[in-house]
């Protein structure tokens, strides 16, 4: 049941490597831990020009766990 509810939620778009509510602050790094991460391509961004990025909550908290969801 919760998997239904969870699913039907718009997906919460997090912009930013700093500041409140960015990525960094969703996944518990710090700003240039996170540049790392994505330099990697261990998190799924999108890159919108030279320094602007946007990631969806859940992925960037499912790449950070090591699992991927089974909902679509």
């Amino acid at each position: 049941m919760t998997k239904h509810i969870e699913a039907s939620r718009a997906p919460h778009v997090v912009w930013g490597i700093e500041g409140p509510g960015g990525i960094a602050e969703t996944i518990g790094r710090s700003p240039s831990q996170t540049r790392w991460l994505i330099s990697q391509g261990k998190l799924r961004v999108r890159k919108h020009g030279h320094r602007t990025y946007s990631a969806l909550a859940h992925e960037l908290i499912e790449d950070c766990a090591g699992e991927k969801s089974s909902v679509a």
